[in-house]
């Protein structure tokens, strides 16, 4: 595996992998920090027939990291639409082949979590993780670790510990339970106490197809979520992933994109959107969870994806965009330390 720099127009930072299956593993997790404080985007070239593991293509998302994949031909593609890498936009250019045997491929739930809380030595990190993976059906976490392999004990003691030594904003911390499910848990301080991060993959090994009956499982899901912690905003979705030695991830073929199941805003962020909630409830087929006074709403999409776009549109697509860049942003942390 190499590191270099190169020039195509912008600051890029490449790491060629020949591994059948890459993982968040220390160089890798280096590399992409690297990237970062030199304002390099990063690209990340492997085999044709890799596994990704869940927490690097994660990790590639979010920091928009290219993929490519070096084909049986000699030549680079595009990990995501198949293309060669100096096919025009719009060509009709060969595909990347897929591989006659790929990997196992199954249904997945995910969820992306934010929630607030107080920066107090009673505070405990990584329930939310923990509640998330248990109530989509991924059973109990069991490792975790900033880098992959995962090789500490599930603790949310001494998870916490380690964020708040880690304070203004965490790194991200990885856990997994004994049936592949893996989740995310970043923390960073606020003014007002501090913020929590939490996403994750459940695979659904046991099912070959998407099945509706998943619609209740993610509402069941977020609204024992909202009863528990005090939510800014949570997502789950239907996805599929590929599973290699028990562990979830992607490989570098075509696949049907996530399917919104739900979106529930908190309290605190629908309280700011001012809202009329009876015409919210109308208009969407939204419903209100929680107590009377401060609501949470929930709104179903996994028989309308397109509701969400609506709803931001009528609440005011700007308006919302900026609550809810305020409401979750990670990139400046705001306050240094976490309690007296």
């Amino acid at each position: 595996m190499t590191v270099h720099s190169d020039g195509w127009g912008e600051k890029l930072r490449f790491f060629d992998s020949a591994a059948s299956h890459l993982a968040l593993t220390r160089p890798v997790r280096a590399f992409l920090d690297e990237a970062g404080r030199a304002r390099c985007r990063s690209v990340i070239r492997t085999r044709h027939d890799a596994h990704l593991s869940w927490f690097v293509a994660d990790e590639m998302r979010r920091r928009r990291v290219r993929w490519l994949v070096l084909g049986a031909d000699g030549l680079d593609y595009d990990a995501r639409s198949g293309l060669p890498v100096e096919a025009p936009p719009g060509s009709r250019a060969a595909r990347l082949p897929v591989e006659d045997a790929p990997l196992p491929r199954c249904p997945a739930l995910t969820f992306d979590v934010k929630i607030r809380d107080s920066a107090s030595h009673g505070t405990t990190c990584g329930r939310v993780a923990e509640f998330m993976v248990a109530a989509l059906g991924g059973g109990q976490l069991t490792v975790m670790d900033t880098v992959e392999p995962l090789g500490q004990p599930w603790s949310t003691s001494g998870l916490t510990s380690r964020l708040r030594s880690e304070m203004p904003l965490s790194r991200r911390h990885l856990a997994r339970a004994t049936g592949g499910a893996v989740a995310s848990i970043q923390v960073k301080r606020t003014r007002q106490g501090i913020a929590e991060h939490s996403r994750g993959v459940v695979p659904l090994t046991g099912l070959e197809r998407i099945d509706p009956a998943l619609a209740h499982v993610a509402e069941e899901a977020l609204v024992g979520l909202n009863s528990r912690f005090r939510v800014t905003m949570a997502t789950a979705t239907v996805t599929t992933v590929e599973m290699s030695k028990g562990r979830p991830g992607v490989s570098a073929r075509p696949r049907l994109p996530e399917l919104p199941m739900a979106v529930l805003i908190g309290p605190a962020l629908l309280s700011s959107l001012g809202l009329d909630l009876d015409d919210a409830r109308k208009r969407f087929n939204a419903t209100t969870v929680g107590p009377t006074k401060v609501p949470a709403l929930y709104l179903p999409l996994a028989d309308d994806p397109g509701r969400y776009q609506r709803f931001a549109e009528h609440v005011d697509g700007e308006v919302f965009r900026d609550v809810l860049r305020e409401a979750v942003e990670w990139d400046a942390p705001e306050e240094k330390g976490w309690g007296a």
